[in-house]
């Protein structure tokens, strides 16, 4: 309920905006590349407490965008669904497994602001902020190089994020530009159950980076 309330309430802000002049409503739609940092959690396990670490494969990212803007600066409302696996799991009281088959979602809901300057007539800079809530969803089934039981780990998470952007935008038409994006984002750490009843909670912001392509068409 509180990630849909923070999706309209995000919207009723920037819609309910006064126009100016000037003021374009714009869509933007992105995609390309998605990393996350290791992440450190601490497991916990009949009472006792445990030091785990998840490793990231490179996975993928879509983000799409609608606003406000004038000639120089944004306002708008970003969804994100982001996609990555987990390649190594290192448990301090079971090992390491590198047999992982543990899908991690991001879905992230934001009100962003950024400014552009011009480089040249077709090319300018642009650089952000945004902040919101984040939808974090794991599913899993652990598949141990230890032959030990698989474990499940699956569960929903909703923390707060905030991300910050650069990137360039090169103008086709008065109406239409493409995007060359960076994303940095910081995720409050999520906490998840695993199958056996026990919790695994992170011990730090959970980091991720996006990189990729955008169209942006203003109406």
């Amino acid at each position: 309920m509180k990630y849909i309330l923070t999706v309209i309430a995000l919207a009723a802000i920037i819609f309910a905006l006064p126009n100016r002049s000037n003021a374009q409503v714009y869509i933007d739609i992105s995609g390309g590349a998605s990393l996350l940092n290791d992440w450190e959690a601490t497991s916990t396990e009949g009472g006792e407490e445990y030091n785990d670490t998840f490793k990231f494969d490179t996975g993928y990212a879509i983000y799409f965008e609608v606003g406000k803007k004038t000639d120089n600066r944004t306002l708008g409302l970003l969804l994100g669904a982001t996609r990555n696996e987990v390649s190594e799991l290192d448990l301090e009281d079971l090992g390491t497994f590198t047999d992982v088959d543990l899908d991690w979602f991001n879905y992230p809901v934001l009100g962003t602001f950024s400014l552009s300057t011009q480089i040249t007539d077709n090319l300018s800079f642009n650089a952000g902020i945004a902040a919101g809530v984040n939808l974090a969803v794991a599913a899993s089934g652990v598949g141990s190089a230890n032959d030990y039981n698989d474990i499940e780990i699956e569960g929903v998470d909703i923390g707060f994020i905030l991300q910050a952007k650069a990137g360039l935008d090169l103008l086709l038409t008065d109406k239409v530009s493409l995007g060359l994006d960076y994303r940095f984002s910081a995720n409050t750490a999520p906490e998840f159950e695993t199958g056996l009843g026990d919790t695994i909670e992170g011990d730090d912001m959970l980091y991720g980076h996006f990189i990729g392509l955008g169209l942006n068409i203003a109406f």
